[in-house]
């Protein structure tokens, strides 16, 4: 049994505790583009703004910008919150409007630091690959 809203746990003692969650609460207020199919619709990032998400506050992780759509990073855009550790959504806006979308997605998904995303020039850091392009290029590498 569930409850819209609540998200059930069991424990090691085999009793079960709730905790109240907030998925898809933005859902009704997030900006969203209707697809050609007419069944669907992709909702805004709040990173980089790319209509990219099937859903909103399901953890789902930005083709573009490698953000992870959660509220609570949402709620606190200075922290560094799970499951986005390495920027703050603000850290992550700054980033990607001065350095473009590959050195966001190097930070948040490929573990650089800002130093060295710093060491690149501007041309470098331009042809980074977007979240979509490492996915792509990681499954075309040969194992």
């Amino acid at each position: 049994m569930s409850v819209p809203g609540r998200m059930y746990i069991k424990k090691d003692d085999a009793s079960i505790h709730y905790h109240e969650t907030a998925c898809g609460r933005d859902e009704y207020v997030r900006p969203y583009v209707q697809l050609l199919d007419g069944r669907r619709v992709q909702y805004q990032c709040q990173c980089c703004s790319g209509y990219t998400l099937n859903g909103v506050d399901h953890c789902e992780i930005c083709e573009y910008c490698a953000w992870e759509d959660w509220y609570e990073c949402h709620d606190s855009p200075d922290d560094r919150l799970p499951p986005n550790t390495r920027m703050s959504l603000n850290e992550a806006r700054r980033v990607l409007s001065e350095y473009g979308v590959g050195a966001a997605v190097a930070i948040q998904c490929r573990r650089w630091t800002l130093d060295e995303v710093l060491d690149f020039s501007r041309d470098e850091l331009a042809s980074l690959p977007t979240m979509k392009q490492w996915v792509e290029r990681d499954r075309e590498a040969p194992s």
